[in-house]
């Protein structure tokens, strides 16, 4: 798993221990406890989303000991409450504009945020792909106007390759320009920040780019950076690529995750559930 995964694991984990009590020995643990422990989150006023996530990890966690001879709770008997997944929107082509339309290419840091909303709305990479890009990892293509690079994924841990148009392009070679004038940068890494400038940034700190240049758009709503990754999939989709398109453009390892775009994608979904209905003209009546 991500280290990112095993600390959320962990935070879930701790709760139901600190429920239960820390000098409870896991053999006195029942089925009971868990779903009390559930009902305690629902009191509380965690969503049924995260109520499932705790759930699931639960599960989890006793099918490890189960599989190493420890017996207590069967983790076949820990059900996953049903809940309604939230839609996962993208950011539309105009709140592209607009964001990328405030930040100013005459600053250097001004200009390294535009160039991350461009890598990330043009690629459809993972934020945290974004940030252990190295110099090293460019590549040129045969294709005029176009550029690459091999990213590895954090999911399959496989390694990909990203494409990006010229207008990104032209950002990148402005970038790399101005960076390779600052003597005090020996580093790979594309992108660095002003306290640690030999280190790859961290997603936190794309994550602040972005919600900074959304609330100085005028952007009311939340915008993150797997939004971009959205609206990666959504604009395949909508130029007629297909959902196989969508998987290996975003290194997808489970073709479900690209399945999933279809449904939330109105635009491409009716144009298929077009094909398979029948729609005739209206009976015109006469008085």
């Amino acid at each position: 798993y991500a280290p990112t995964a095993a600390l959320r694991y962990k935070t879930r984990l701790d709760s139901f221990l600190s429920f239960v009590g820390d000098n409870t020995p896991m053999t006195d643990i029942t089925g009971d406890y868990i779903i009390d422990f559930h009902r305690h989150m629902e009191a509380e006023g965690y969503s049924r989303t995260t109520i499932a996530y705790s759930a699931n990890i639960l599960k989890n966690f006793y099918e490890f000991w189960s599989g190493r001879g420890i017996h207590t709770v069967n983790p076949k008997e820990i059900r996953i409450i049903r809940y309604t997944a939230p839609q996962k929107e993208g950011v539309s082509e105009a709140d592209f504009k607009q964001m990328v339309s405030v930040l100013q290419e005459g600053f250097f840091s001004s200009l390294q945020r535009k160039l991350a909303l461009y890598m990330l709305y043009d690629t459809g990479m993972r934020v945290s792909e974004l940030c252990e890009l190295n110099i090293s990892d460019l590549q040129d293509t045969s294709v005029a106007g176009m550029r690459c690079a091999v990213v590895r994924r954090r999911k399959t841990f496989r390694y990909n390759t990203v494409v990006w148009g010229s207008e990104t392009n032209r950002l990148l070679n402005l970038y790399l320009g101005l960076r390779f004038c600052m003597e005090d940068v020996e580093t790979d890494a594309l992108f660095t920040t002003f306290k640690s400038k030999n280190k790859h940034i961290p997603p936190r700190t794309v994550e602040r780019w972005v919600k900074e240049t959304a609330q100085k758009a005028g952007i009311e709503r939340k915008i993150s950076p797997h939004c971009f990754r959205h609206a990666k999939a959504h604009s395949i989709l909508n130029k007629s690529g297909n959902v196989r398109d969508v998987q290996a453009i975003l290194g997808h390892s489970n073709p479900q995750s690209s399945f999933n775009y279809l449904q939330v994608n109105k635009e491409r979904f009716m144009e298929i559930a077009r094909e398979y209905v029948e729609i005739t003209e209206p009976v015109k009546v006469a008085a």
